[in-house]
């Protein structure tokens, strides 16, 4: 179980890491390219970010919860629902790297890294047959072929 509290001075830490970052950058004029702003996130505790972005997800997810089927979980419920996704995922991620290692660079698949210190995105969509439904996902990998992001919804 996740404390509350604990959670909330690392989001807190978070933010201010965050905070100066940004200051820092601005001070020097170079918020002005998308490189600059990876930068940034890349001197931001990952672990601390990805917290962050789950119970932000986890709140808004709430909220939708509560505006469409009028229940919802309370503050710590959220956390921890939110925290076990988190180490699903992360989870999943040391299995995947593991069966799929990322030097990707003989795939069959002919994918190509992009240049060094750009971000490559990959899409796919899916319908199946009756057309009731459709899927989409995306990874973003970095020059070594880790991947920085991914994302999939059915809807």
């Amino acid at each position: 179980m996740v404390k509350f509290g604990s959670l909330r001075k690392a989001i807190s830490t978070l933010q201010k890491e965050i905070e100066v970052l940004l200051a820092q950058a601005q001070l020097k004029g170079t918020m002005n390219t998308v490189r600059e702003k990876e930068k940034i996130l890349k001197k931001v505790n990952r672990e601390g970010l990805a917290r962050f972005a789950m119970v932000m997800w986890g709140v808004w997810s709430n909220r939708n919860q509560l505006t469409h089927s009028k229940t919802g979980r309370k503050p710590g419920e959220i956390i921890d629902w939110v925290a076990g996704l988190l180490e699903e995922f992360q989870g999943s991620q040391i299995a995947l790297t593991s069966t799929f290692p990322p030097d990707i660079s003989s795939s069959s698949s002919g994918w190509q890294p992009p240049p060094i210190g750009n971000l490559k995105l990959n899409s796919d969509a899916a319908v199946p047959l009756d057309g009731t439904s459709f899927g989409v996902g995306a990874v973003i990998r970095d020059a070594e072929g880790q991947v920085v992001v991914a994302m999939s919804l059915c809807l």
